[in-house]
């Protein structure tokens, strides 16, 4: 075990920024949040679901409210956090995500619960969300020094890791023992804690350049945009990012399907299985360090959507509900999970590393309005290729996508390895 150990540093649960009391602080607050988050993401529907006895198209406009406003929003989001303290921009998003989701039990108890109320907080809390996640990820490298990004951001996705898991097993019994509406206090309490634990951050942000919060933010946004096209080191990354979201839709829009209907599998076995990927993503998260020292920023990454790619065919050549069969979906959640999370990890890392404090937050929002572009596009083609084509071709659509996502990082001639701002 202790030579195991010694080949995973540096790892995510060891010292190193767990030293630095002012990243303790922030990611506190982003654990307890993702926390609470989690519980959210279980408990909202349910609102929908049993208090107002929604239809299919209410709870799929319920999703919608969710995922649009990153695509619609994001590149304003970045536009904001480049013109104004992001610390300040953290706290407040926090602050009006608790009294929003507070909005949904006072309602219930004043018998007012509404579909269309539900919709105006899941879209609140996403515009926000987005703000915040922009405005972390822009904050973060003058926190750290570039130097600890990839330390700093294996510690947060490790951490999330576990609160992720830890969530969703808490997260049904708490709508089970306090209703739907009530356990989204749990989330706005989290939400009160990380604004308190980041507004201990003593770190101070440098001013804000003046000339910037003149120029027209619309016009801002769009020079975000501009920058990462302009930059072929930022194009590889977002364009290997949106790929490997489309492709991961594709897959997620079909396979519940396929394991059920075409596989035979029960419900509760197939819970079983996901479980394994909890865990699975904490240790791509502890080893993501060792890794990229090994293999490189650009190599690990090909490495990772390589084994991503590997990892989604086993679902299509599964046979019906087996031990090969079980085997391949354990493996597949083993595998596929920790090679995302390591790619994730690396992904962002690279793309603050060689971004200016300046445009952190155009280049944060632009990746953001990319990415989940492409999800809602790679789950309508993952939807329409598994009804006209079927379920199993849909699949393999979703490996070639994926595959596909390697090549931006395989045609770029320059490389990651200075990690300095151009």
């Amino acid at each position: 075990m202790r030579n195991l150990l010694k080949r995973l540093r540096p790892s995510a649960l060891q010292a190193g920024l767990w030293t630095h009391q002012d990243f303790r602080r922030l990611w506190a607050g982003l654990t307890v949040a993702n926390f609470g988050s989690m519980i959210s993401a279980i408990a909202l529907p349910f609102v929908a679901i049993i208090e107002l006895d929604a239809t299919p198209f209410q709870v799929a406009s319920l999703r919608i409210a969710q995922v649009a406003p990153a695509f619609v929003f994001g590149l304003v989001a970045g536009a904001l956090v480049d013109r104004m303290p992001r610390r300040p921009l953290m706290i407040g998003s926090d602050a009006i995500r608790a009294l929003l989701l507070l909005v949904v039990p006072l309602a219930a108890v004043l018998d007012v619960l509404s579909i269309w109320l539900l919709l105006v907080v899941a879209a609140g809390i996403s515009v926000l969300t987005i703000l915040f996640d922009v405005a972390y990820q822009a904050y973060l490298p003058s926190l750290t020094g570039r130097e600890q990004l990839l330390e700093a951001n294996s510690k947060v996705t490790a951490t999330a890791s576990i609160a992720e898991s830890s969530a969703f097993a808490a997260g049904g019994w708490l709508v089970q023992v306090l209703t739907a509406p009530f356990a989204l206090l749990v989330n706005a309490v989290t939400f009160v804690i990380s604004a308190l634990a980041i507004r201990r951050i003593d770190h101070r942000e440098s001013e804000v350049d003046p000339e910037v919060t003149r120029e027209n933010l619309l016009r801002e946004a769009a020079a975000g945009m501009r920058k990462v096209v302009a930059d072929a080191r930022l194009l590889a990354l977002v364009a290997s990012s949106a790929l490997l979201d489309a492709g991961g839709a594709i897959f997620g829009a079909v396979f519940l399907l396929y394991v059920t209907r075409e596989l035979d599998f029960e419900p509760g076995m197939l819970g079983l299985i996901f479980a394994v990927g909890g865990v699975s993503s904490l240790i791509g998260a502890v080893i993501t360090g060792r890794v990229v020292d090994s293999l490189g920023t650009r190599r690990a990454m090909v490495t990772m959507l390589l084994v991503v790619a590997v990892g989604h065919a086993m679902i299509p050549i599964s046979p019906e509900v087996s031990l090969l069969a079980i085997a391949l979906l354990v493996a597949q959640q083993l595998i596929v999970d920790p090679a995302w999370t390591v790619f994730d990890i690396a992904n962002v890392s690279t793309r603050q590393q060689i971004t200016e404090d300046a445009w952190l937050g155009r280049v944060n929002g632009t990746f953001r309005m990319v990415t989940v572009g492409a999800v809602l596009i790679g789950s309508l083609v993952g939807a329409w290729v598994g009804s006209v084509f079927g379920l199993q071709m849909a699949l393999w659509v979703s490996v070639v996508v994926v595959a596909a996502a390697t090549l931006p990082m395989l045609l770029l001639r320059s490389q990651f390895s200075s990690a300095q701002p151009a």
